[in-house]
């Protein structure tokens, strides 16, 4: 869902295309009176996966929560992020690297907590997992990966 509101701001705010409705509430309303939008359909991770690793090997693939993919572990002896590691290994330039910092946050929006009403949250959550929008699903889809 977090995804789901940070590219609906993303696009109203800094894309030609515009999502559907004035607030984020709105285009939740929208999807759960049964509108599958293109904001709704890239935050359902598991299906798009599944086609991925249905064309290709999935031992092909690095699968990486984005906090994770640019956070730095010091505490473990890390300065270099996941994507940082994952570069290095292949032995390419990694320009510097980036940090979560440079990539996320760039647009200001309400928290979920502060602008989708609790009911309407569950609703939204359930609807995502049935299309395969939740963690459970992607965890599943990764699980039986070969």
């Amino acid at each position: 869902v977090a995804r789901m509101q940070s590219a609906w701001y993303m696009f109203k705010n800094f894309m030609p295309i515009k999502p559907f409705g004035k607030t984020f509430v709105e285009y939740v309303e929208h999807v759960v009176h049964g509108h599958r939008e293109w904001i709704f359909e890239g935050s359902s991770y598991a299906p798009q996966i599944d086609r991925w690793f249905n064309a290709f090997n999935s031992s092909q693939f690095i699968v990486v929560p984005f906090r994770l993919a640019y956070s730095h572990s010091p505490a473990r002896g890390n300065r270099l992020t996941a994507i940082g590691r994952v570069v290095k290994r292949l032995g390419l330039d990694s320009g510097g690297g980036r940090s979560l910092s440079d990539v996320a946050g760039k647009g200001q929006h309400p928290s979920l907590e502060q602008e989708v009403p609790p009911d309407l949250m569950s609703r939204l959550n359930d609807l995502l997992g049935k299309y395969g929008g939740s963690a459970r699903e992607v965890a599943e889809i990764l699980a039986h990966s070969n």
